[in-house]
């Protein structure tokens, strides 16, 4: 897993979660894609992110999920479980 891709790369439906996961968490800044990056469980590396930052209502829409859709299991699932695996 290569973090210093920079080429944007739309997500996945997964990096998406993971992303609003990280987001709503307060774990880290947003604009820290290494921090990112070791907190998500599916590959979200900087290029992803680049992409995330310039696209976030394209992809509410598209995706139809909102940081107000991520719970606090999901939350736990992303940050305790990249733990577990």
């Amino acid at each position: 897993m290569d973090i210093s891709v920079g080429i944007p790369t739309k997500p996945t439906i997964e990096q998406w979660r993971d992303y609003l996961a990280i987001q709503k968490s307060g774990v880290t800044n947003m604009f820290n894609t290494r921090a990112i990056y070791c907190c998500s469980k599916h590959d979200l590396n900087e290029g992803v992110c680049y992409y995330i930052m310039h696209h976030y209502e394209e992809l509410e829409k598209e995706f139809g999920l909102t940081i107000d859709s991520i719970n606090d299991a999901d939350i736990d699932n992303l940050l305790i479980g990249s733990y577990m695996d």
